[in-house]
């Protein structure tokens, strides 16, 4: 419960100061910063927990998870104002229109990408532990003592030493698959963090095409 207000704590003033960021800046010239510094935000939160493991703990992901929180709110109302200006040269009739796709995007979008990421960190959580096991050799002193203190660990509930071991051995694949899951999570993380990456990219390369075509153009005279 206390790890859970924590967050709150962390997160809602990021998702608002977010909010606030996007409605004190607004403005149809500034449209397309906003979502730059907006999807930079996203990567550089995404990015910096690529390299989590299974020791880290809630405190060292509340800079990350507020960044995203901040990124994400501060991306939505740029792009609903987006889509509400095109709307508007369009026409105002289009304006049903226009929720209703926006919100099948968004709803859509949403279970899109949850399933894309979650079929991905399944995928890579298998390769993961893949690999690990490939490590786990029965003559590694390393494994040994770590079967034994897992045997160990139930030594005062479980009385059958072969029992034990074999417990010992599950703990283990435990820890591995542990493991294998918090690498996978960091590889989402890190397919995040490019996509946004390459999202802000790409919208500067929209800024640095349209500031070009708005450049005067010098009229060259004629020598005579």
């Amino acid at each position: 419960m206390a790890s859970n207000r924590s967050w709150r704590y962390v997160m809602m003033p990021l998702a608002l100061a977010g909010i606030l960021a996007a409605a004190l800046t607004l403005s149809q010239r500034r449209l397309p910063w906003q979502v730059m510094v907006a999807t930079l935000v996203i990567a550089l939160g995404a990015w910096i927990d690529t390299d989590a493991t299974n020791l880290t703990r809630p405190p060292q992901l509340y800079l990350s998870q507020a960044l995203l929180g901040f990124g994400t709110t501060l991306f939505i109302g740029p792009a609903l104002v987006y889509g509400l200006l095109r709307m508007f040269s369009r026409g105002a009739d289009s304006l049903v229109s226009f929720v209703v796709l926006f919100s099948v995007t968004q709803n859509v979008g949403g279970l899109l990408g949850s399933a894309v990421l979650g079929t991905y960190q399944v995928i890579q959580a298998r390769w993961h532990a893949l690999a690990l096991s490939e490590h786990l050799v029965a003559s590694d002193p390393g494994i040994i003592d770590r079967l034994r203190i897992g045997a160990g660990a139930i030594g005062g509930v479980v009385a059958d030493p072969i029992q034990r071991s074999a417990e010992g051995a599950s703990l283990l694949a435990r820890a591995v698959t542990q493991e294998a899951n918090v690498l996978a999570y960091g590889d989402v993380f890190r397919v995040v963090s490019i996509l946004a990456l390459m999202s802000a990219l790409y919208v500067a390369y929209l800024i640095l095409v349209r500031a070009l075509r708005g450049r005067p153009q010098v009229a060259l005279e004629s020598p005579t």
